[in-house]
């Protein structure tokens, strides 16, 4: 009996050392990718771009500018934008009615087009809030989340990504593409 208790015991005790070691590394984890002030996205000054390390490629493809002042002018084109993309996402108007969007954006999205039903065709969505993102870099663009409520239960977010092509702001990319 003293045996089994012994060894039910140096089980819990590797067990709870395993735990603790467990936690210990996820909180390590935790604590190094946690992004630092320096890797937040520069909403001062967009055009001061670091140089790349001298051992990665640079891409020669033209990057699209960011807006000198950018929230005014991405908000104007956010609501412009989003004034016309709810209705067509609802299936409440055409493709060809889009504002503020980009050539491409409007080819992904009618290729990609999906039935609406019917119970979404009735309900009305309204821009909730805007908030605006940094510029990413990545995409030369610069990043701006839509809170739609439409009469369902809860409001949710639209993601989009809007950059200057041809001397004018225009939607590049929305939600999950």
């Amino acid at each position: 009996m003293i045996d089994k208790r012994l060894d039910e015991r140096g089980r819990l005790r590797t067990f709870a050392l395993a735990a603790v070691a467990l936690s210990t590394a996820a909180i390590a984890l935790t604590w190094t990718d946690r992004p630092g002030p320096a890797s937040q996205p520069a909403a001062v000054a967009p055009s001061s771009e670091a140089s790349p390390p001298r051992n990665v490629a640079v891409d020669a493809r033209p990057r699209a500018r960011a807006p000198r002042r950018p929230s005014r002018h991405l908000r104007r084109t956010a609501r412009l934008f989003l004034r016309t993309y709810l209705p067509y996402l609802y299936g409440q108007a055409r493709l060809r009615a889009l504002k503020a969007s980009s050539p491409a954006l409007r080819r992904r999205l009618a290729r990609d087009r999906r039935p609406v039903p019917p119970a979404a065709r009735r309900r009305r969505p309204r821009v909730r809030a805007l908030r605006l993102g940094g510029l990413v870099q990545d995409a030369g663009a610069w990043s701006v989340t839509a809170r739609i409520a439409d009469g369902d239960v809860a409001a949710y977010p639209i993601e989009l990504l809007i950059a200057e092509r041809d001397g004018r702001l225009v939607v590049v990319q929305t939600g999950g593409e």
